[in-house]
């Protein structure tokens, strides 16, 4: 009887003291509203998956070049390409994809066709009828991919930054998989671990004091966690290769950039790509990680607008 009660108590203790952690690591107080919005930067559009923050920079309001960013961050990461780019001549549009940023976490798998779906109803939404140029980093090389081989007409040049082609499979990451045990460690795991992966991402996290609070706006708004696990439990082992290889097939300009010291997806991946999208051109960049285009702006930002006007 005595063990009995000993094993309820304990069970009660450790109930009580998970609970009170979830709660304490969860940082969404926010909601993304009408309300809210009124007082955020940027633009916003209502799609049929839901609102989209985005900004739109040059001359004309039709953008010629659209930026997407990649897994957890939101498009922040092109602030230095962003200005760079309206500066040369162009219009740019940079937008948060679905779960990430400002824009609405909608109940979904996180699947590449939701963000090529978004990439599109955002075009016909802006009204744009000409094809663009198209910048993906990381998961977004990924989705730039898959929307090019999508619509082949809508798409002029294509450039990827570190893009992802092979998804890991982590055997670490297995529990996220498992249901309720994955949301809970969404919220005191795989959150946290985003939020203080700076070091994992660039070449010297020194160089970027600003990084963390521009990160962190995002996690204080319902749904953020949510729509990390599905896109992890959606992308772990996944190949991309044979949507490069199309890509390859379509016969399209493509430009790649890949940082040298890049943890996350290694410089080696690259030959993934080279080997199947021919005459690509292909630039490796010095004291770079996941980010090239955060790190060494002014070397890629000058190789991205000749590629582009080329």
């Amino acid at each position: 009887m005595k063990i009995i009660k000993t094993f309820f108590a304990i069970t009660i203790v450790l109930t009580i003291s998970l609970t009170a952690l979830y709660l304490f690591m969860d940082r969404e107080a926010l909601t993304l509203n009408k309300q809210t919005r009124a007082s955020l930067p940027g633009e916003f559009i209502e799609l049929d998956k839901g609102v989209v923050h985005y900004e739109i920079k040059g001359e004309n309001r039709k953008p010629n070049v659209i930026l997407v960013h990649g897994f957890s961050a939101s498009s922040f990461v092109w602030e230095p390409t962003f200005g760079a780019l309206a500066d040369s001549g162009f219009s740019v549009l940079r937008f948060d994809l679905y779960g990430r940023g400002l824009s609405d976490r909608p109940d979904s798998d996180y699947a590449m066709t939701l963000y090529v779906e978004q990439l599109k109803a955002l075009m016909d939404g802006l009204d744009v009828d000409e094809p663009v140029n198209i910048v993906g980093l990381a998961m977004g090389g990924a989705v730039v991919t898959h929307f090019t081989n999508r619509y082949p007409e809508l798409v002029n040049k294509l450039i990827l930054i570190d893009p992802l082609v092979v998804a890991p499979n982590k055997p670490e990451a297995e529990p996220l998989k498992k249901p309720l045990l994955g949301e809970y460690l969404s919220k005191v795991v795989l959150v946290t671990k985003l939020r203080k992966g700076l070091e994992g991402l660039v070449y010297d996290a020194n160089l970027y004091p600003e990084w963390d609070a521009n990160f962190d706006e995002q996690t204080h708004y319902e749904g953020y966690a949510k729509a990390m696990l599905a896109s992890v439990r959606y992308l772990m082992g996944k190949d991309f290769t044979s949507e490069y290889r199309k890509l390859g097939e379509l016969g399209k300009p493509v430009q790649l950039f890949w940082g040298k010291n890049d943890k996350m997806i290694p410089i080696e991946d690259s030959k993934l790509i080279t080997d199947v999208v021919p005459d690509v051109e292909f630039h490796a960049i010095e004291k770079a990680g996941h980010v090239p285009n955060y790190e060494q702006p002014q070397e890629v930002n000058q190789k991205m607008i000749q590629f582009l006007k080329g």
